[in-house]
């Protein structure tokens, strides 16, 4: 008997299925079309990367957001992590910054 073992999603597997429900869920919720993915991760070859952080690229912003104004917020912003992944310094302070604001 094979004693196979269930792997968790990964994180992008997860975004994926997220955009997935999105899509069928647009005809209820159509402010879901504003939902976007930021790519601010990934490797990048270094002037690739050198040149996006001129660009303003910045790290620990989270991965998603939706911009549409809802009971008294503006909008938002959602860190996936999928498995034992766990925010980075970058990422905590991102949401920290992002909590204060929305006083």
């Amino acid at each position: 008997m094979s004693k196979n073992k269930l792997m968790p999603p990964s994180e992008s597997n997860e975004q994926i299925a997220l955009f997935q429900w999105v899509s069928y869920q647009l005809k209820r919720y159509p402010e879901l079309e504003l939902l976007y993915h930021i790519p601010n991760g990934g490797h990048r070859y270094a002037t690739t990367a050198k040149r996006l952080k001129a660009e303003g690229v910045k790290a620990g912003v989270p991965d998603l957001c939706l911009p549409v104004a809802r009971g008294g917020y503006y909008g938002l912003y959602i860190e996936m992590k999928a498995g034992k992944n766990k925010p980075t310094d970058y990422q905590g302070k991102w949401q920290r910054l992002l909590r204060k604001t929305a006083i």
